[in-house]
């Protein structure tokens, strides 16, 4: 994982989230990342209303971890061009 990815908590895999305390995921999904500082402070506002916040930009990994929840409601942001 490079430091961007790192940094963002980017395209993270089931087994290396922790567990969710929140019965709530917000799930942001977007193809391309162009301004690292605008991701950073959004999800750092959205972290405000809920920890729970993963940021993905690899469709495959986002569905991946879409379908492993069992028990939390999503909320999925999809972000377009």
């Amino acid at each position: 994982m490079d430091c961007i990815s790192e940094r963002l908590r980017l395209n993270r895999r089931r087994d290396d989230i922790p567990d969710n305390k929140e019965d709530i995921v917000l799930i942001w999904f977007v193809e391309s990342m162009n301004d690292e500082k605008y991701f950073k402070r959004a999800t750092d506002r959205l972290r405000e209303c809920n920890n729970s916040v993963l940021l993905y930009t690899e469709y495959e990994l986002c569905m991946d971890y879409i379908r492993s929840v069992v028990t939390e409601k999503i909320i999925l942001i999809l972000a377009g061009k």
